[in-house]
C-alpha cells in the first residue's frame, strides 16, 4: 500500500489476482450512467479498449471469435491454444513474439467485463494489438484505455477477420 494524502493505493500481487478480480467484476451489474460524458466514455470502452495491453471489448471478443472460426486458435481446457495454421498467420501478419512456440500451448482466456464473453490475453494477444496499432488500423482513444478503429482499420480488419 502507498499512502498519498488522504488516498491509499494498493498493488496487485500478481496477474492471477487481476484475473480473479475481473471474473468477479463481470458478475456485477453495470453502474448507472449519470451524464452524457459518462455514457460516451462507457460506449468507447465497451467498443474497444486495452486490457493489460491487449484488445478487449466488442472488438477484442470479435477478433477472438474470428481466430477461433478461422482455426488459428482452439479451446483447450480453460485456455486457448495456437494452432499451426494460427502460427503461420501470426508470422504472415507480422506479429513478432519471442518464444512463440513456447507460448502457443497456453493462451489466457479472459472474460470480458462488458461483453460477458471471452477474449484472448497474454503475449500473443499483446502482439496482435501492437501490430494493429503499427498498421494504423486502430489508435489509442481519448478515454483512458480506449481504442479507436480507424477508417482504414474498419476496412482492413473486416477483410482480415471476415467480419460482416
Amino acid at each position: 500500500m502507498q499512502a498519498q494524502g488522504r488516498h491509499h493505493y494498493y498493488r496487485l500481487t500478481s496477474s492471477k489476482v487481476a484475473e480473479v478480480m475481473e471474473e468477479i467484476a463481470s458478475l456485477a451489474p453495470p453502474a448507472p450512467t449519470r451524464s452524457l460524458r459518462e455514457s460516451d466514455q462507457a460506449k468507447a470502452l465497451r467498443f474497444a479498449r486495452t486490457c493489460y495491453e491487449h484488445l478487449a471489448g466488442e472488438l477484442g471478443v470479435s477478433i477472438t471469435n474470428a481466430l477461433l472460426k478461422k482455426g488459428y486458435i482452439k479451446e483447450s481446457n480453460e485456455k486457448y491454444q495456437l494452432t499451426n495454421l494460427g502460427e503461420q498467420w501470426l508470422i504472415a501478419f507480422g506479429v513478432k513474439i519471442d518464444g512463440l512456440n513456447r507460448l502457443a500451448s497456453s493462451i489466457p482466456r479472459h472474460i470480458d467485463w462488458t461483453e460477458r464473453h471471452h477474449h484472448i490475453g497474454g503475449p500473443i494477444a499483446v502482439g496482435i494489438t501492437r501490430r494493429l496499432l503499427e498498421l494504423g488500423w486502430v489508435t489509442r482513444g481519448p478515454v483512458r484505455r480506449s481504442i479507436v478503429l480507424t477508417d482504414a482499420g474498419r476496412i482492413h480488419i473486416q477483410r482480415e477477420f471476415n467480419f460482416e
